[in-house]
């Protein structure tokens, strides 16, 4: 019995021309051919999930973007092409870069802003609207003139009480946006109980909340849903454009003021609008003064003015920084204004400033950037090649709508090349499309394969074809124990859905 030949890798062309401009043709052909492991690994975890592989990258950048700081030292499969990138004798000139003095202060005025104004961008996108509701809030609750409640005052009076115990720790900052937070979450739950109608700038989605003890028993049927299981209440979150209010039953205001007077249910509101309140004084204080000098006003600037991104001419002007080089390793247009005030905080916090001047930090800052600058576009390119690859050595037959067989390239090819043009765009779109429309045939037949591994105990069909068996084949030759380890342990998962 003689084996199958083994599979080709395309580990021998320039895969990124945009690198070239860094150390000229032929870059890091080594690190390319040990990117392959990762890029199948990738491949794999995306097919089995039926995620993009766009998407797996994206976690799996997100992830060691957040870990390089910390640990840019630590073993692993990352760790090691990112030693060779740094000695590279082609990236010295790279490498001294990020590590001269101007552009480390920048890198550690931009990791400062990623953490606390970027992820304001991804955890309260819509907080900066409610000051504005909550004035239309407060003055319908001022008109109830026959209810013996101000929904808004007896909210208003809770807020006063946590924060009354909190008197001396907080800054004013801190204040408003603890009172804003909890404000808006307790406009959350009226809008709920009184069936206030809402419209939305946008989409929004749904959040269920916990109902516990003495709350869940006031709730009772309202908050069961329709199978009788345990308490919970269910909110819309999103940004609201207008609020229709309705004046409420005494049944709704007592319901809302149950809600409102338990901590447990507010704070967890509170967190989904505004992560940052937390019990850490400092941290909360120096949160809540960027919100309001830096993210709140830019939010409200950009709702008549459009924010246009501009590359920093000061900085590159200051450092010697090309503008390629600027965009090529993911520096952030700040304006002067923003990057005087986060080098000013910092060196404020004696902690924070102590963190970001070790060693060991800076060379996580300088890591990241490589990370990013480097590897990610190199290994979002090998996983494209790769599949690319694979794909055209599996290549099985297949029948089309009209009942013909037609190899797979040959078809996803020929869908392709209706797009017009010999530039570089065209060709990278046609290669586009090509991936796209593979992934969509890879993506029922991984179904179909994981169907059958659970249907038949591990007993695939040798009469049916699917790309698994090819790509389980490149992670055995790819000699790679990483993604050897994930392959077994992916097996081992199905075997308990099997047993069971």
């Amino acid at each position: 019995m003689t084996s199958s030949p083994p599979l080709i890798f395309p580990v021998d062309t320039e895969f990124l021309d945009g690198l070239r401009f860094l150390s000229g043709d032929g870059l890091l052909a080594d690190i390319k051919r040990q990117l392959v492991p990762i890029a199948l690994n990738v491949i794999r975890d995306s097919l089995v999930g039926h995620t993009h592989p766009f998407e797996t990258l994206q976690s799996l950048d997100d992830m060691h973007w957040q870990d390089l700081v910390e640990n840019p030292y630590t073993p692993s499969a990352v760790n090691q092409l990112l030693d060779a990138v740094e000695l590279h004798p082609r990236l010295q000139g790279v490498v001294d870069t990020l590590r001269h003095p101007v552009v480390m202060e920048r890198l550690r005025v931009e990791w400062l802003h990623e953490v606390t104004l970027g992820r304001f961008e991804h955890s309260i996108p819509f907080l900066h609207k409610e000051d504005e509701l909550l004035k239309g809030w407060e003055q319908f609750c001022g008109e109830l003139r026959e209810s013996s409640i101000n929904p808004f005052a007896a909210a208003d009076v809770e807020a006063q009480r946590y924060l009354s115990s909190r008197e001396g720790s907080l800054s004013d900052s801190a204040w408003r946006l603890y009172r804003l937070s909890f404000l808006a979450a307790c406009r959350k739950l009226f809008v709920h109980f009184s069936g206030a109608k809402e419209t939305w700038a946008g989409s929004y989605t749904f959040h269920s909340f916990k109902l516990s003890g003495s709350l869940a028993n006031q709730m009772g049927h309202v908050a069961r849903d329709a199978q009788g299981h345990e308490e919970h209440l269910s909110l819309r979150f999103g940004q609201v454009d207008h609020v229709f209010y309705l004046k409420p039953t005494l049944e709704q205001l007592q319901l809302y003021m149950g809600c409102i007077k338990d901590p447990e249910l507010t704070t967890a509101l509170q967190r989904k609008l505004c992560p940052f309140v937390c019990p850490d004084s400092e941290e909360s204080n120096f949160l809540a003064e960027l919100f309001y000098l830096i993210y709140l006003p830019g939010c409200l600037r950009e709702i008549h003015h459009p924010l246009q991104v501009k590359i920093d001419e000061a900085f590159l002007q200051e450092s010697g920084m090309k503008k390629e080089f600027f965009r090529r390793f993911h520096f952030f247009p700040l304006s002067e204004e923003i990057v005087a005030t986060l080098s000013e905080r910092m060196g404020e916090l004696p902690r924070l400033r102590a963190f970001l001047n070790d060693p060991r930090t800076e060379s996580g800052l300088v890591r990241q950037r490589l990370y990013r600058g480097i590897l990610d576009p190199m290994l979002t390119d090998v996983v494209q090649k790769t599949l690319l690859s694979l794909c055209r050595q599996w290549n099985p037959l297949l029948r089309t709508e009209e009942g013909a067989t037609l190899l797979l390239m040959n078809r996803v090819e020929s869908k392709a090349g209706r797009v017009a043009g010999d530039d570089p765009k065209a060709a990278l779109l046609r290669e586009r499309m090509i991936i796209e429309e593979l992934l969509k045939i890879l993506d029922r037949n991984t179904q179909s394969w994981q169907e059958g591994f659970a249907k038949d105990g591990f007993v695939v069909d040798p009469a049916r074809t699917y790309f698994m068996t090819v790509l389980d084949k490149a992670i055995e030759e790819s000699g790679s124990e990483e993604t050897r380890r994930t392959r077994y342990e992916d097996f081992r998962r199905v075997a308990c859905v099997v047993l069971e």
